[in-house]
């Protein structure tokens, strides 16, 4: 399983130095480019992910979805491996202008557990993505358990990302960690940094 680092540099700067303290704890960063200044630098020691995130996704991006579309292409001229789209919130016709072998496409819902998850599954199937991901709210066992039913019988020829929030978050995170099915789980570069405070830091793992 892949461990990614999401963080928020404003520059090239702060990208290197954080890189620098991730270190070799994981081999993937996701670089939240929604304030980011200037170029993207070469970064040999990890893989990177790009992002925008609007403030409805917990991020600062206020620009449209053409633009973020135009700051993603960017960002993988520059030497960037993926980039994550929601499905839900970007329009198919702009998704496409990502390659498929470059396109992480999600799903967050940072309310529930939703009952339609398989109609998302066909609708990312549609878009041909290089990683699925599906990040969840759990706030009751019922809801877990349903989301650990959907993680075990997704199909195991889709690399796919699995994680959840919410009150049994950190339990979710942990019992999706236990089926080896996801590709990867996201640990926060610090406690000041977790998108949700069901994930855990680096210091933690």
């Amino acid at each position: 399983m892949h461990t990614i680092v999401p963080v928020r540099p404003r520059n090239a700067d702060d990208l290197l130095a954080m890189a620098e303290k991730i270190g070799d704890r994981a081999h993937w960063i996701e670089v939240w480019l929604d304030q980011f200044a200037g170029d993207i630098p070469r970064i040999e020691s990890h893989k990177l992910i790009g992002c925008c995130k609007t403030p409805e996704e917990r991020g600062n991006f206020l620009g449209t979805a053409e633009a973020k579309i135009e700051v993603l292409q960017k960002f993988l001229k520059a030497g960037g491996d993926l980039v994550d789209l929601d499905v839900t919130r970007v329009e198919e016709s702009l998704i496409r202008q990502i390659p498929h072998d470059k396109l992480l496409l999600s799903y967050h819902n940072f309310d529930k557990m939703p009952n339609n998850l398989d109609d998302i599954v066909v609708q990312m199937y549609f878009l041909s993505p290089a990683i699925c991901k599906f990040s969840v709210t759990v706030n009751d066992p019922i809801s877990l358990e349903l989301f650990l039913s959907f993680v075990k019988n997704f199909p195991a020829n889709q690399n796919a990302i699995f994680t959840t929030m919410g009150g049994l978050g950190r339990e979710g995170r942990e019992s999706v960690e236990s089926l080896k099915k996801s590709w990867g789980r996201f640990v926060a570069f610090d406690e000041n940094s977790q998108t949700d405070l069901s994930q855990r830091t680096l210091d933690e793992i």
